[in-house]
């Protein structure tokens, strides 16, 4: 529908409390707005009802929307699997879905959700961040740049990555225990799998051009890896 900003606060108005503590408290599902309540609403409808939900690029998902899912997100407990790649939901989203993620006060979080691909989304350092920290304080992971570290080789050179990308990929790269080898920029092939294995005490990388993106990659790697004892970055 067309529904603007002032109906869709209309909606929200009527699911708060009012001054004489009057308000709707029947509804549990509604296709769109933000609310304070204890009880929780449904935003999206039964949307996220489901084990896995793709909504790549062609839904063309906005920061609003991703505020909606956020909201949802909080109180579901089937959803394992969300694509939002491709999309336009930027950091006011990004941070929107780390809240979901983020235990509050009231200790109530998504713990349900362990596959979360949210690149190209136009989500900056601050958005992706917010993501990663978020990740931390949980007690499962959650891959955030979805399946796409599960293969054995990996080479992501011709995509022009971004710090906030690294980011997303370092991320992974902390559960990930299938890929041997990324390749981010053109002649820089990292060993992953041979890093977190143990298996080298050397490492020349000299005269490459690493890159914010590289060192990034590198030092989530280098984390829980205990044989490397000579780096070479001249």
């Amino acid at each position: 529908n067309k529904i603007g900003p002032e109906e869709a606060k209309a909606l929200a108005a009527a699911l708060t409390p009012n001054e004489q503590g009057v308000f709707n408290t029947s509804l549990n599902t509604l296709h769109l707005g933000v609310t304070q309540r204890n009880a929780p609403i449904k935003l999206c409808g039964s949307l996220l009802d489901a084990k896995s939900l793709d909504l790549r690029g062609s839904v063309g998902l906005k920061p609003e929307d991703a505020l909606l899912l956020a909201n949802d997100l909080v109180f579901n407990g089937s959803l394992n699997t969300l694509y939002l790649y491709g999309n336009k939901i930027g950091d006011r989203g990004a941070k929107a879905l780390a809240v979901a993620l983020t235990p509050n006060e009231a200790g109530v979080f998504n713990t349900s959700l362990n596959t979360l691909n949210v690149w190209r989304n136009a989500v900056q350092l601050e958005g992706a961040r917010a993501l990663v920290d978020a990740v931390k304080q949980r007690n499962a992971p959650i891959k955030l740049f979805g399946s796409l570290l599960d293969v054995e080789a990996l080479d992501l050179s011709s995509h022009r990555l971004k710090p906030e990308d690294a980011l997303l990929l370092a991320n992974d790269l902390v559960f990930n225990g299938s890929l041997n080898t990324l390749t981010i920029t053109d002649g820089v092939r990292l060993p992953i799998g041979a890093l977190r294995r143990n298996e080298i005490t050397e490492l020349d990388l000299s005269g490459k051009r690493l890159g914010p993106e590289n060192a990034i990659i590198l030092g989530a790697v280098l984390v829980f890896n205990t044989s490397l004892n000579t780096l070479d970055l001249r």
